[in-house]
């Protein structure tokens, strides 16, 4: 393994679903484990270094489907500044940023966990955090109908860089269903960036920006997917 300079390890559990007792493939065969297909998935995420992107280092599969990932751990990271109301350089947070998501996106890959488990397919629950979903992966619910693609992550980045730009801490807390109902009210909204800082109190912030940084963020933060810029 290569050395991590300054990061750690962290480990992250969950659990693969289980197929129903006693089902069988078209072939007639006992039909492969979830577990084990997440493990053939893991194998590509791992070849996958950028100097922005924490680095998924191994996977051990345990009893009862049970997985553990391994990777990188920063004492100090994005999401804890955010809780903590640290200030943020947003202009730099958003080019290395964009620039991960960019890499992550020329392989193919959206996001390492929704990668591993096949859209999400192969686990018995929802992936990310309703906060930062598009518009579009929360419309379609828990099922698989709708893939999350890349023009998702562009929403999902927007919404990070919001946070950081206008309010750390201060953004609010909401429940579960609260979150998918603001973000359903967003869908319709012509300018989201401004309903967020209206919501956080943080209207001077907003104006404080600079204007392409606040451009960035609006074309991040489009409702509409088709109208939605990719990352290249």
């Amino acid at each position: 393994m290569e050395p991590m300079g300054g990061a750690g390890l962290g480990i992250c559990t969950f659990f693969a679903s289980a197929h129903p007792n006693e089902s069988c493939g078209m072939n007639g065969l006992p039909l492969t484990p979830n577990s084990i297909q997440i493990l053939g998935e893991f194998q590509y995420l791992k070849t996958l270094k950028h100097p922005n992107i924490c680095q998924y280092v191994d996977i051990c599969r345990g009893k009862h489907e049970r997985l553990m990932v391994v990777s990188e751990r920063y004492g100090h990271c994005v999401a804890d500044a955010l809780a903590a109301g640290s200030p943020l350089d947003t202009v730099r947070l958003a080019w290395e940023l964009l620039q991960a998501l960019h890499h992550l996106h020329q392989h193919q890959v959206v996001y390492g966990l929704y990668y591993m488990t096949r859209d999400g397919e192969l686990v018995a629950f929802p992936i990310g955090d309703v906060a930062y979903l598009a518009p579009e992966v929360l419309a379609s619910g828990l099922t698989t109908e709708f893939r999350s693609g890349a023009k998702s992550d562009v929403w999902s980045a927007g919404m990070v860089l919001a946070r950081a730009a206008l309010a750390g801490r201060h953004w609010p807390r909401r429940d579960v269903a609260q979150e998918v109902m603001r973000v359903f009210r967003l869908m319709n909204s012509s300018d989201v960036l401004t309903e967020l800082a209206d919501d956080a109190q943080a209207r001077t912030q907003l104006k404080s920006l600079p204007e392409d940084l606040a451009d960035l963020l609006r074309q991040c933060l489009t409702p509409d997917p088709a109208a939605r810029p990719s990352v290249s």
